[in-house]
């Protein structure tokens, strides 16, 4: 998660954007805690001090509409009082960012012509989305894939619990 993080800013990085904000959906959840990690540490590597200001914590699966819409209209207002607004936002999921998505157009700012937006997980509907989503690929079946051929591996290792037993 740390990796997908950082593959979407180099993208976006190579793209010319310098001034990038991560929408996340938690402060306390490990997968958001890795992305942002991700974030900063690549900043960090092209020397350019992470801004607490890029982060917004919002959760579209938890958050009313309502509240959602409000926690974007406070980062854009907020975000245009800086000499250098933000020109793209890195979505937790492609379900956050389908939301940014709405709430971008409903304050008339042009996706991708006045920000970008990259969305994670690589959900089948990203593509349906307009303009569609660029989103970070996130190897669901690799990694089920690796898991289980681990428990396989400890399960079968005499130094298990279950040869043990």
């Amino acid at each position: 998660m740390k990796a997908g993080a950082e593959r979407s800013e180099k993208y976006l990085w190579s793209l010319g954007h310098r001034s990038v904000a991560v929408m996340l959906n938690s402060r306390l959840n490990l997968a958001a805690k890795r992305r942002e990690e991700g974030l900063r540490s690549f900043w960090q590597e092209k020397g350019v001090p992470f801004q607490d200001r890029w982060l917004m914590y919002v959760d579209p699966n938890t958050s009313s509409q309502s509240e959602f819409r409000d926690t974007v209209s406070h980062f854009l207002a907020d975000d245009r009082t800086h000499s250098d607004p933000v020109t793209a936002i890195f979505c937790f999921n492609d379900w956050g960012a389908a939301y940014l998505l709405k709430e971008l157009r409903i304050h008339g700012i042009r996706v991708p012509d006045d920000i970008s937006v990259v969305g994670f997980d690589d959900s089948i509907y990203a593509e349906l989305l307009d303009p569609p989503l660029t989103t970070v690929k996130n190897p669901f079946g690799s990694l089920g894939e690796i898991s289980a051929q681990l428990l396989l591996e400890q399960w079968k290792s005499p130094t298990s619990l279950h040869a043990q037993s």
